[in-house]
């Protein structure tokens, strides 16, 4: 009986590869529409440097969450995944105005493209605090275009 025991487990063993370990590489996890939806986003942003590169992670974060938060739909998310700079714009205008409302103020708060102007520049907040926004343009009559 002990042999036949044994024989069966030396056979289950020659089987499944032996006794030693397999090392498989983890499979990679499926992204979710919006999640590619929004690492294509991103990619092309930064690619056309619309935004800087060390924005993207928060970008992709940001717009994933939207995303499947606000449950945009499935022709929107697509559109989203194949658009480039020039049809980005008509892809959100097919979400609704609350579903882009969300997403810009989600952006703003967590991965704002903005910098803080000093207080001492025009429209800088008087204050000492941090304004932001882009400096006026200089007068058409100056002819070194706001420089020095």
């Amino acid at each position: 009986m002990k042999l036949l025991l044994g024989t069966t487990c030396a056979a289950l063993l020659i089987a499944c590869g032996g006794g030693a370990k397999q090392t498989a590489e983890p499979l990679p996890k499926k992204m979710s529409a919006c999640a590619a939806a929004a690492d294509h986003v991103a990619t092309v942003l930064v690619s056309g440097e619309q935004i800087p590169a060390d924005k993207r992670e928060p970008v992709v974060r940001v717009i994933t969450e939207r995303c499947e938060a606000d449950r945009w739909a499935d022709d929107v998310v697509a559109c989203i995944t194949t658009a480039d700079m020039e049809t980005f714009e008509g892809c959100a205008k097919q979400l609704t105005e609350a579903q882009h409302q969300a997403v810009l103020e989600q952006l703003e708060r967590e991965a704002p493209m903005r910098h803080p102007e000093p207080a001492s520049a025009p429209g800088g907040g008087g204050d000492g605090g941090p304004s932001y926004g882009s400096p006026p343009p200089p007068p058409p009559d100056d002819p070194c275009g706001g420089g020095a």
